[in-house]
């Protein structure tokens, strides 16, 4: 299967990005489709993108920013079939500072994966949103933050076990890129997947660097080289597994 990645510039004109979601979705030869957080605003964008889409056969994955009557911020959704579907899942933490020590909120994340867990090409795919992939930790060889707790341990064991890929959608670059590459080789490892795509920072215009996306299997980066679409301010990636 073909799995396509999107960054944006961060100092795009919203309008435009949708212009260019519906562009890039409808025209797409990929079997699924990642997008950086906070590619939608509202419930208004994505029923504006969803009317306009015509390519019925391409999954995707897309975050809203604004909650709404009916979403709570930062809700993810999946497109298939031609339509959107809530996953009724939101980000539950952003970094390891917040989640350090704090079962319940690891619980929390825990109890919300399978929601955002579907399968496409006959490979099973979880979602963690931006800051989430902390649930490994950063130190020493990347261990699961929970590491001695046994109820815990065994539910995340459990998740790798029914995850072959792990898709994370990102706001913007995160920093500290030496250790959070410890936690995209935990979770790549074992055969798996991880892919992450997130947008550049509001002063920052440059489409090729490296930490906007990353393709990682089996523990290991992969390279592969970008589409930069200069003048739509925005860079692509596809990866066949």
């Amino acid at each position: 299967m073909k799995i396509q990645l999107i960054s944006f510039s961060g100092d795009m004109n919203p309008n435009y990005q949708i212009a260019s979601v519906i562009d890039i979705i409808n025209n797409s030869e990929a079997d699924l489709i990642l997008f950086p957080g906070h590619t939608l605003r509202d419930e208004n964008d994505r029923r504006y993108v969803e009317d306009s889409l015509t390519n019925k056969k391409v999954t995707a994955i897309i975050e809203m920013e604004e909650d709404g009557v009916m979403c709570s911020p930062n809700e993810l959704f999946i497109y298939r079939k031609g339509k959107f579907e809530d996953m009724y899942t939101s980000q539950v933490f952003s970094k390891a500072e917040e989640v350090n020590g704090k079962t319940v909120l690891m619980e929390k994340l825990l109890d919300e994966l399978p929601r955002r867990q579907f399968t496409c090409c006959e490979k099973r795919f979880t979602v963690l949103q931006c800051g989430e992939s902390a649930i490994v930790s950063d130190k020493g060889g990347g261990e699961f933050q929970f590491k001695d707790n046994p109820g815990l341990n065994e539910r995340f064991e459990k998740l790798m076990e029914e995850t072959d890929v792990f898709l994370n959608p990102i706001h913007t670059i995160q920093g500290h890129q030496n250790h959070i590459s410890r936690r995209r080789s935990v979770l790549s490892s074992g055969g798996r997947y991880y892919l992450s795509a997130s947008c550049t920072k509001k002063w920052e215009q440059e489409l090729t660097l490296k930490s906007l996306q990353y393709i990682c299997h089996d523990g290991s980066e992969l390279t592969i080289k970008p589409e930069v679409h200069k003048d739509e301010r925005y860079v692509s990636r596809t990866i066949e597994i």
